[in-house]
């Protein structure tokens, strides 16, 4: 950001303020021009703007950020027919970078959420990058990787919010920013022993701390979390290195604090079935899909966000404990419903057999789905 500062090189007064100094613009001798504009609330008009100033600017950085990602839904006609389909129609090669701040806090539906959902039903043919970082370092390498790569695509950024800021576990250190570089899946650095892991919880974005901070808290040494920061190209070599490293790996639960229907889940779920080691189930916790999304209530929503950590956690316990369930019924992995037909003395069996089973779906129907066809 721009702050006042002296007036001239022979001044040191710090009370003048007809002269900017802007930091980023004061980095080497020779360096290129930095400037921040405070745009109008007209996102259509000044997305469209920024997106044509890419397309005829190949050595400059453009980068748009919304006051709250929900706005962008005033420039959709900018992003379904330009951002994610100039290129492929007429060519149009951009660079441009699409900061939209992202994340559930009780603040209501529309200052929650960048549509990401919406924004992986344009993805095709590597035209955009989705990413959803969690860490400075992160944030850092990710912008200085786009303004000095050879492919122009248009990057997409769930931002994150005030609560990623305040959070110092996700603060870097210099050495990091220095010697790091951009990360598509950031790996578990608190597991101490890769063989003892049963259970690996997926999430992007800031989901993971409170995800891992309940992790901790249970004394839990058999499951993992791993961050998947870029969601799109799917990072699949990647993560298929991570998981490679849990040779006692059963269970995968994919875990996101947004609705059913508006995350990443419907996305990543085929993408994730490609990636499974054998003979391990792939299960999801998100929030009931909703059409207005996340809550106003900040007591409601830190009953949820809780609530979705330790179903998460659950739900990993769940199918490495359950086993009788898939043995019997046989699970689709697609779309988690059972689909065989299962005779009544089955289904007492069940019941019996797995409360911690019947207990989770008797608490939360929409999270896992369960669905016994009509004998006949």
């Amino acid at each position: 950001m721009a702050i006042w500062a002296r007036a001239s090189a022979a001044s040191s007064c710090l009370t003048c303020t007809h002269h900017r100094h802007v930091p980023l613009s004061g980095i080497a001798a020779r360096q290129g021009r930095f400037d921040i504009v405070n745009s109008p609330l007209t996102e259509e008009a000044v997305l469209g703007f920024e997106y044509g100033y890419s397309v005829q600017t190949k050595t400059t950085m453009t980068v748009w950020e919304a006051q709250y990602g929900d706005f962008v839904n005033g420039a959709q006609v900018f992003i379904d027919q330009y951002i994610a389909a100039g290129e492929f129609k007429w060519g149009y090669e951009s660079a441009l970078a699409v900061l939209l701040p992202h994340g559930h806090e009780g603040v209501g539906p529309e200052h929650s959420s960048g549509y990401l959902g919406r924004f992986l039903q344009l993805c095709a043919d590597e035209n955009m990058r989705i990413v959803v970082p969690s860490t400075s370092a992160q944030w850092f390498h990710l912008l200085r990787q786009q303004a000095t790569t050879e492919r122009r695509t248009p990057l997409i950024v769930m931002s994150p919010k005030s609560k990623l800021y305040g959070n110092v576990a996700s603060h870097s250190t210099l050495r990091e920013m220095i010697d790091g570089a951009f990360q598509c899946v950031l790996g578990d650095e608190r597991i101490a022993d890769a063989s003892a892991v049963e259970r690996v919880v997926l999430c992007s974005g800031k989901f993971y701390y409170e995800l891992r901070d309940a992790r901790d808290g249970s004394g839990d040494e058999s499951t993992a979390i791993i961050r998947i920061e870029q969601l799109y190209p799917f990072p699949h070599d990647p993560l298929r290195r991570v998981l490679a490293r849990f040779t006692s790996l059963r269970s995968i639960v994919w875990a996101q604090e947004e609705d059913r229907n508006q995350g990443a889940w419907r996305f990543v779920r085929d993408e994730l079935e490609t990636v499974l080691p054998a003979d391990c189930a792939l299960r999801d916790v998100c929030r009931t899909a909703t059409p207005a999304g996340a809550h106003s209530s900040v007591a409601a929503h830190r009953r949820e966000q809780a609530q979705l950590g330790a179903t998460a956690l659950a739900a990993a316990e769940l199918q490495a404990e359950c086993q009788f369930c898939s043995r019997t019924m046989g699970v689709d992995r697609a779309e988690r419903t059972i689909v065989r037909r299962v005779p009544e003395f089955a289904i007492s069996r069940l019941t019996k057999r797995c409360e911690l089973a019947s207990r989770t779906l008797a608490r939360d129907a929409s999270r896992i789905h369960l669905h016994v066809p009509a004998a006949g």
